[in-house]
Parts: structure tokens; C-alpha cells; sequence
């Protein structure tokens, strides 16, 4: 994950503190430098309170803009559509997790787009489901989840080429 990610994931509450150090250290490697991104970096106590402040500061003497929430759902959203497409994640774990940033925002019009993304796991749901499997059959279900996931992929891939 790197530093825009991270802070995407801060801005909307769902960053864990244990990643911090990770991404400060990815940060000095890519070559940012600051004091704070230093200090964030061979951070041992690993607690938001402690954390969640010196990033902030790093954000700010790195001089990197923070998101709106929006902004920080699409980067997000960006992320995890990488992480399907490079099979980090599976397309239903993917889309999940995109849901999962989706709906910490209050205000969604300007990223309804990724609805999508709750569709195609639903239809995942739905044809795992056991009288779905009776009624049309196993065989025709597990042919069903896999089209859905080669269509999660397909929206993961939109999103990247969309520059949204």
C-alpha cells in the first residue's frame, strides 16, 4: 500500500495503525523524506492515538492533499481493483472490501458507480445459495459465480482504465 492509500483508508477510519510503519517505511523507500515519515517508520508502539497524529503531521510536511471522502472511496476502490486483477485477492473478496469503503460514506451520488460491485457478489451469493442449487443445479451455479467473478474483473479493470 502505498502513502495516497493509505491516507485514503485514514480518511475514512479503516486504516489499522500496524500498517502505518509499513507504509512509512514504503514511503522512504519510494523516495519521500521527512522527519515524521522517519520517526512514523521505527514506530514500535503501535497505537492510533499515538500514530494517528504523526501521520497526519507527515500527510501535511509531505504536503500531500487529503481526499474527500469520495476521493478516498475511489482510491480505495482503485486499490483493491488491483489486487483482484493481480489475484491478491479473489473478485468477491475484492468487491467486498470495495463495499465495505463504499459504505463508510455517507454521501454516495458521485461514486454510485461502484454499486456495481454489490450486484455482481450478490449474484455470487445468490447462486451459492443451497435452494438455488437444487433448483438449477451445481454445476450450473458454480458456472454462474465464475461468469460473476470474470465480471468483477471486468468492472475492476473499468475502474483502472477509467482514471475515476
Amino acid at each position: 500500500m502505498n502513502i495516497k492509500e493509505a491516507i485514503a483508508y485514514w480518511k475514512l477510519d479503516m486504516l489499522g495503525s500496524e500498517e502505518i510503519p509499513k507504509v512509512a517505511v514504503s514511503a522512504l523507500e519510494s523516495g519521500m523524506d521527512s522527519e515524521c515519515l522517519r520517526e512514523l517508520a521505527s514506530e514500535t508502539e503501535l497505537e492510533m492515538s499515538n500514530l494517528g497524529p504523526l501521520f497526519k503531521q507527515c500527510i501535511k510536511s509531505l504536503k500531500i492533499n487529503i481526499p474527500t471522502e469520495q476521493e478516498a472511496v475511489y482510491e480505495i476502490a482503485r486499490y483493491l481493483s488491483k489486487k483482484i486483477i493481480s489475484k491478491e485477492l479473489t473478485p468477491y473478496e475484492g468487491a467486498e472490501k470495495i463495499l465495505d469503503a463504499y459504505y463508510q460514506v455517507d454521501n454516495t451520488d458521485e461514486i454510485d458507480s461502484l454499486l456495481v460491485f454489490s450486484g455482481l457478489t450478490s449474484q455470487i451469493n445468490d447462486f451459492g445459495d443451497k435452494v438455488n442449487i437444487d433448483f438449477y443445479g451445481q454445476e450450473h451455479c458454480l458456472r454462474v459465480q465464475k461468469e460473476t467473478e470474470q465480471e468483477i474483473i471486468k468492472e475492476a479493470n473499468n475502474l483502472l482504465n477509467d482514471g475515476k
